[in-house]
């Protein structure tokens, strides 16, 4: 099996409306190894922060490759690794199956 190649998604993130606060980030990252795809999908909860905040990023300026971050940084390298380390079972297991299903008929 070729070495796993990781992609970060951000399909939407939550945020307070007056301040435009980003809360919650909902994330997914996939895994493929050219013919099979492992996906994970998760959210992580950031602290509230004030417009004031120096660190403050607005949702109407965010990027995707800053939530992207935040995300990593919430979840912290040893997560990272741990998620990345299960999405590449899952792909040798779609590689190499030892169960199936179905009906020999």
């Amino acid at each position: 099996m070729a070495a796993p190649a990781f992609t970060w998604t951000i399909p939407t993130v939550e945020r307070e409306l007056s301040t435009g606060c980003v809360t919650v980030v909902h994330w997914r990252l996939s895994a493929t190894d050219g013919t099979n795809t492992a996906t994970a999908y998760s959210t992580v909860s950031l602290p509230p922060k004030a417009p004031t905040d120096p660190t403050f990023v607005a949702y109407s300026s965010l990027t995707e490759a800053e939530a992207i971050q935040w995300v990593r940084g919430a979840l912290g390298a040893d997560q990272v690794t741990a998620y990345q380390d299960s999405l590449t079972a899952q792909l040798s297991a779609l590689a190499n199956p030892t169960e199936g299903a179905g009906v020999p008929w």
